[in-house]
């Protein structure tokens, strides 16, 4: 009977009036993964978790949904394809995406599955290493697993309780990073449209638009390796597009949220952090449930080279038949620096080179730990590398002007 009875609600037009909104059809997204172009060969995976609530509705409210929640589980992968390039690829599932009516008794509306997935190429439009500026493009590709509306129970679930869009869209992006090595301190703009076409249904989601502005500190005050994050997020979305092609009325919205964050750094490659999203501005079209608040469970892995290499062994080039050397070695020596902001600037510099496998330089005793192939690069052409941005080693002085242009923070005593 209540099967029966929501079909007839929802085939009368009464699907309007009882519409929410919240917890609507943009993906969920983790936030702490957030880098531009990774290093050439770096792997970043990102898993999380995320549970949004809406606001219970007054029992005498006019209309029929009393409340909603989801579930959702996501990951993104990025990978380095060079050190302007970089590829990454965004899944999510549903476990519910949930409503419950205002009938009698209560009748509850499960939705679940993955969501659109997207496929995207982000690459380095500028970055200045001394300034700390980096300003990162993007453009992606949003795909559907399945064009079908969810059936529950030989019902068609409303657009609220679908897990994806049943269309495919675009997803451009932008990111600008400002980075102050020597207060531990970044601040990141992210700007990410999604775009939505319409689906084999003639239905269209409307569009988002969403702006963040991150600010990431070091709390040192509870351990070197915990950094907490504070995020200011505004999302507007567009109204939808029906199957005559008039705008649903009933949707579009405009929000912002505060989201404070905290992690952990452990083992200096993973990464643990817990979100809360805090709503501070709701605007609707019309009436409409309201976010109520959201967690996010994050688990950040980056793995600074992921490229598979043999120890050892012969391999003959295909045009010419000579054999080609494929014996990786090690080697330490001694790099002057003296801060992380050296750190970062000597190991992006040798992992951006063809041939550098591992670069890890470290801090106390200034001393750096190399694999490189030494068909393709030497120790010298490392050191010259270095002496060119600023960085004497044992054998290579760099020049006046190279180490006059180091910023502040990054001045050492310079050996003899």
């Amino acid at each position: 009977m209540l099967k029966w009875l929501f079909s007839a609600l929802f085939s009368a037009g009464m699907y309007a009036a009882s519409y929410s909104q919240c917890c609507g059809q943009s993906t969920p997204t983790g936030g702490v993964g957030n880098m531009g172009t990774l290093n050439r060969n770096a792997l970043q995976v990102v898993v999380f978790h995320r549970y949004s609530s809406s606001v219970n509705q007054k029992a005498d409210n006019p209309y029929l949904i009393l409340d909603a929640n989801y579930n959702f589980i996501g990951t993104s992968v990025s990978y380095g394809l060079t050190k302007k390039y970089t590829l990454e690829t965004e899944l999510g599932y549903f476990i519910n995406k949930t409503q419950r009516y205002k009938l009698n008794p209560v009748y509850t509306l499960k939705g679940f599955g993955f969501s659109n997935g997207v496929v995207s190429v982000k690459r380095s439009l500028f970055k200045a290493e001394k300034s700390g500026w980096e300003i990162v493009g993007g453009l992606g590709l949003k795909f559907p697993f399945t064009t079908n509306y969810q059936m529950v129970d030989g019902v068609q679930l409303p657009i609220d309780n679908q897990p994806s869009t049943c269309a495919f869209g675009i997803v451009p992006k932008i990111l600008v990073f400002k980075k102050y090595p020597k207060q531990k301190l970044t601040f990141l703009f992210i700007h990410r449209p999604d775009i939505n076409f319409r689906n084999k249904n003639g239905y269209t989601y409307g569009s988002g638009f969403t702006s963040s502005l991150f600010v990431s500190k070091e709390l040192s005050f509870i351990s070197k390796n915990t950094t907490g994050v504070l995020q200011v997020r505004n999302e507007i979305r567009l109204n939808d597009i029906k199957t005559d092609g008039y705008a649903a009325e009933t949707t579009g919205s405009k929000l912002l949220f505060i989201s404070p964050q905290i992690g952990q750094v452990f083992g200096k490659n993973y990464f643990l952090s817990f979100t809360y999203d805090f709503p501070v501005y709701q605007q609707f079209n019309t009436e409409k449930l309201k976010y109520k608040q959201a967690f996010t469970f994050s688990f950040v892995m980056n793995v600074p080279n992921c490229k598979i290499t043999r120890d050892q062994g012969v391999e003959l080039n295909e045009e010419t038949g000579i054999s080609v050397s494929m014996v990786h070695q090690d080697t330490t020596f001694r790099v002057y620096g003296k801060c992380e902001m050296c750190k970062a600037s000597i190991e992006t510099r040798l992992l951006n080179l063809d041939g550098v496998d591992t670069a890890v330089w470290d801090i106390e005793s200034n001393m750096l730990t190399l694999r490189y192939d030494p068909a393709k690069i030497t120790p010298d052409k490392i050191k010259t590398e270095l002496a060119l941005i600023g960085y004497d080693t044992d054998s290579h002085r760099a020049s006046k002007k190279a180490y006059k242009n180091l910023h502040a923070c990054c001045k050492y005593e310079r050996p003899g």
